[in-house]
């Protein structure tokens, strides 16, 4: 059975990365500090990566910014009846940005109670 995973201190974070930037080798960095060679060297890289030392997450550029969401809530409060589809295309019209539906939705996801998914409100009373 394997031992809990113990999150790194911060401060064992900035000894290590410290000790790397001197030159100190990988394997002595973690014997010295009683850390696995794996982790010392996740360590190193994340921190090439970012000045923390964190693992970098999510860095992938939004499709919408704050004036596309405001624009497509707008359009809801004047049509509460749109589809992610239809939202999506008045997107593209406005500002030639082209994202799915679900893209949408999930920016909506928060903010409005219920966007419908494939057919209209008006298509199901017909």
């Amino acid at each position: 059975m394997m031992a809990p995973k113990q999150k790194v201190s911060d401060e064992l974070k900035k000894l290590v990365i410290s000790e790397n930037r001197k030159g100190e080798n990988q394997k002595k960095i973690a014997e010295r500090f009683g850390l696995n060679y794996n982790t010392v060297r996740s360590i190193i890289f994340n921190s090439q990566r970012n000045s923390d030392g964190e693992k970098s997450r999510g860095h992938r550029k939004k499709k919408l910014d704050i004036q596309h969401i405001e624009f497509i809530k707008k359009e809801l409060d004047k049509d509460c009846l749109k589809t992610r589809e239809e939202l999506a295309d008045l997107v593209k019209e406005k500002f030639d940005v082209e994202v799915c539906p679900s893209t949408v939705g999930n920016y909506l996801h928060d903010s409005v109670t219920s966007v419908m998914k494939v057919k209209t409100t008006r298509e199901r009373l017909i």
